[in-house]
């Protein structure tokens, strides 16, 4: 079966409004408006908390100039992530998982 027969829907976590900008270019190019896509933001352990903020609304004036829909995923989870005292290439890891587990989570509950 043909890929874009396959996807109906795509769900995107987005870190930041820069970097989403080609994928979601190259999402809308390869399949158009028969799939749409949805921006998901979730970045629990940005600090300081102002880099949340800016992050967040740079997200949404991305999706907002490529006509996506943007999930800002509320809260700011730093308190948890100050006790971690691992080395940074491990702190780094933690972090996607956490991110695309949320995300893929979130996807799984909405279709």
């Amino acid at each position: 079966m043909e890929r874009n027969k396959m996807i109906s829907k795509i769900l995107l976590h987005i870190c930041c409004g820069p970097c989403s900008l080609s994928v979601i270019d190259s999402l809308q190019k390869e399949f158009g408006d028969a799939v749409p896509v949805t921006g998901f933001f979730y970045n629990p352990n940005l600090f300081p908390y102002g880099e949340w903020i800016r992050r967040s609304k740079s997200a949404d004036t991305a999706c907002k100039a490529k006509k996506v829909p943007l999930l800002i995923q509320p809260g700011y989870e730093m308190a948890d992530w100050k006790t971690f005292t691992k080395a940074d290439r491990e702190r780094c890891e933690m972090c996607y998982i956490r991110r695309f587990d949320r995300t893929a989570a979130y996807a799984a509950e909405h279709g």
